[in-house]
């Protein structure tokens, strides 16, 4: 009753994708947004030393044999400091590098800083921006990509998950395979939100599936997140569609009902939470479970999260608790792009 509601529903064919078998292995995905230092906090200015932690976090995940997925910004698109560190790394198959827009931080600018900033579009979702701008920015992006890594990038996670229609379709008049930009119950267009332009994933599904136009096809992939008790949260839903609470106070409620934890690291992520997420995630037989990081917060300094020593080996202890539990449970590792194949 809810499709009327999401954000692709009335411009594409959808096709379902069925839940795997009690016996099936689920996938596991790890996405990395790749970005600049404290790009929330410090936007004006463009700094990779987050860079110098990759090593690390590769171990890590070689350790669990997983194969990341490094979303790659502009900045580390083309700066040699992320090249260095990424490039050697793709070389030995033990990543996937893939299209990450965000609009301040890529050319063409329509008001350089001389920082490698767009004045005009600090922070902005690429839904905001007008056309011919957009297009030329995805594409000097995807560019970039070819030249420095060379490799056609197949994934795409828009900047502060700000997709739209016109990014669907773009992706897929330049053969990409997956999209990986929705959060599901997480309203971005809420009036309390700081920037409340973004698009409303309240009532997208957790679930994979398809999207088709003109016979062409990509998938997209949602980040995971608990949407247990499945009862209350469809009443919930109910309940926000007819206007009785907001969204936001809805994800109050199934958050303090246990639910709502997204596999996205915030400053109340425990190894806990992340392991009844994972636990959930098989219950419920969903093919994939898809963990976003970012890049900012395997470093030391550079992100909320991670500005102190003790928050950064929580992190990293989180995260070893999660990938241990996942390759424990049968989960099996795939690159974003080969998510679903």
């Amino acid at each position: 009753m809810f499709d009327n509601k999401k954000i692709f529903h009335s411009d594409f064919e959808i096709e379902t994708i069925p839940k795997i078998s009690s016996t099936a292995k689920p996938s596991f995905i790890v996405t990395v947004d790749t970005e600049a230092d404290n790009a929330w906090d410090n936007p004006t200015e463009i700094n990779i030393e987050n860079m110098k932690a990759i090593p690390r976090f590769q171990d890590l995940c070689e350790k669990y044999d997983i194969t990341p997925t490094y979303l790659v910004a502009y900045e580390c698109a083309t700066r040699d400091e992320a090249i260095k560190v990424l490039k050697p790394i793709l070389d030995r198959g033990k990543c996937e590098i893939g299209h990450h827009l965000h609009v301040w931080s890529t050319p063409p600018f329509q008001r350089d800083n001389g920082s490698g900033v767009d004045l005009d579009w600090i922070q902005a979702y690429q839904s905001e921006l007008p056309d011919s701008l957009f297009f030329e920015k995805s594409e000097v992006l995807k560019k970039a990509i070819e030249e420095n890594y060379g490799v056609s990038p197949k994934s795409h996670r828009a900047g502060r998950l700000g997709i739209d229609k016109r990014t669907i379709k773009w992706l897929m008049e330049n053969d990409f395979t997956v999209d990986s930009s929705i959060l599901p119950l997480i309203n971005y267009s809420d009036k309390e939100d700081r920037n409340s332009n973004g698009p409303n994933f309240y009532f997208e599904e957790n679930d994979p599936y398809i999207l088709k136009d003109s016979g062409k096809k990509i998938f997209e992939i949602p980040i995971s997140i608990d949407d247990t008790p499945t009862t209350i949260n469809y009443l919930l839903k109910i309940a926000v569609a007819f206007g009785i609470i907001e969204s936001r106070i809805a994800y109050k409620i199934l958050r303090k009902l246990g639910g709502g934890t997204s596999l996205v690291p915030s400053t109340d992520f425990t190894k806990e939470m992340y392991a009844r997420t994972l636990e959930k995630q098989q219950l419920l037989r969903r093919p994939l479970t898809t963990l976003l990081l970012h890049s900012t917060e395997v470093s030391y300094g550079h992100s909320p999260l991670t500005s102190t020593k003790e928050g950064l080996e929580n992190y990293f202890n989180t995260l070893e608790n999660t990938f241990n539990l996942a390759k424990k449970n049968g989960f099996q590792n795939k690159k974003l792009m080969d998510a679903l194949i």
